[in-house]
């Protein structure tokens, strides 16, 4: 992980960050909860284009703020800050919670696989959508922390404290949906009843005491925002990036490699530690709406992955870890490059599909092991 801070310094991306401030991705997520303490309305069509310009913050051609109210809510501390602070406040609670996460998955699912601690802290600060992430002020490092802690709490056995962390999955819901499928079968399977009972409780007070409180807000977002989102040119998704490739038929090549993706998945024994990686991995290629940024959060698949096959075999663990860091760290590089050639982002969906395809591969002979950390590496009758 030093490396890949060195990278953020030396490159000057700090420089980038701070030269930017106003016009960083974070700005408009600042605005929102700016304008509403202003007094400012978010989600009025009629006033929102005038409160960002007032506000000199990132420009966009969405009639209202993009986010949901729940974000919206959620973000007004930082709101209350000034901009330069809040970005700062944003961008190192995220790098430390995406540490903190990583940091801690590792002692859990591999702490003597020392190749897979040095690739993935490198993927996690120095990869290209890492990269990206932190000079835009996204939320990849924020997701990458909470996800890696949900699934740390979970395999310790903390079910409540998982069910909290993973709350922060609504923020951007579109990227974890089969994640969440993966996580709701391994539940029932491993009777992680407090966790999903938690989860689902918690998930529904939100959004029904957001609904409540602002009604008007959640319907106006709903009709303006995520329809259009999904329709936008360039988006990094599969079938978007095979149409782009060779047609109107390569969308449907691309949604039919997905539902084989599902298919697999599915044979994956939910007992299993695999399935979880399984199900994460696909999720990131899965998407209907998304950035090469979001590939920021492979860094979680890779670390389940890697560190699931390094307890059963080593040269195997030590394949899955390199081919995935290699895919992250040298392949969307060239994709970027090749975006920046094109100004289109899409054919970089094809990493997280290549990835998807190397971890359910690569985990492929252990479908059937059951047992989490603490299980013995002794094929499919691993026990925990």
């Amino acid at each position: 992980m030093f490396a890949g801070a060195a990278i953020l310094v030396l490159f000057g991306f700090v420089d980038e960050l701070r030269s930017h401030v106003a016009t960083t991705d974070f700005a408009g997520f600042w605005a929102g909860p700016r304008a509403l303490l202003d007094g400012a309305d978010p989600y009025d069509p009629a006033t929102w284009q005038a409160t960002i310009a007032r506000l000199g913050t990132q420009q966009t051609s969405e009639l209202v703020y993009g986010y949901p109210p729940w974000v919206l809510l959620a973000l007004l501390p930082l709101g209350a800050l000034p901009l330069g602070l809040a970005t700062l406040v944003w961008t190192l609670g995220g790098l430390s919670l995406a540490v903190i996460g990583i940091w801690s998955l590792l002692r859990v699912i591999a702490p003597d696989c020392r190749l897979l601690s040095l690739l993935a802290g490198l993927c996690l600060l120095g990869s290209a959508p890492a990269i990206i992430s932190f000079y835009s002020g996204q939320w990849s490092f924020l997701l990458v922390g909470a996800t890696g802690l949900g699934y740390t709490f979970l395999l310790r056995g903390h079910e409540r404290r998982a069910a909290f962390i993973w709350l922060v999955a609504i923020a951007k819901p579109h990227l974890f949906v089969l994640t969440s499928v993966g996580l709701v079968r391994a539940g029932g399977a491993r009777r992680w009843r407090v966790f999903l009972r938690t989860a689902a409780l918690g998930g529904a007070v939100v959004l029904a005491g957001v609904f409540a409180l602002r009604p008007a807000w959640v319907v106006t977002w709903l009709t303006l925002i995520p329809l259009t989102r999904a329709g936008t040119t360039g988006i990094v998704t599969l079938p978007n990036a095979l149409g782009d490739l060779i047609g109107p038929t390569g969308q449907w090549l691309g949604i039919a490699a997905l539902l084989v993706g599902l298919v697999l998945a599915l044979r994956f024994e939910p007992r299993g530690d695999a399935s979880l990686a399984s199900w994460t991995a696909l999720s990131a290629s899965a998407v209907v709406y998304g950035w090469s940024y979001d590939h920021t959060l492979l860094v979680v698949p890779l670390t389940l992955a890697g560190g699931i096959a390094h307890r059963y075999s080593r040269v195997r663990g030590h394949v899955i870890v390199a081919a995935g860091a290699s895919l992250i760290l040298i392949g969307e590089i060239v994709l970027y490059q090749v975006a920046v050639t094109r100004s289109n982002q899409s054919f970089s969906a094809f990493v997280p599909a290549a990835f998807a395809g190397l971890v359910i591969a690569g985990l492929w002979p252990l479908r059937h092991a059951i047992g989490g950390p603490a299980g013995r590496a002794n094929g499919s009758n691993a026990q925990p």
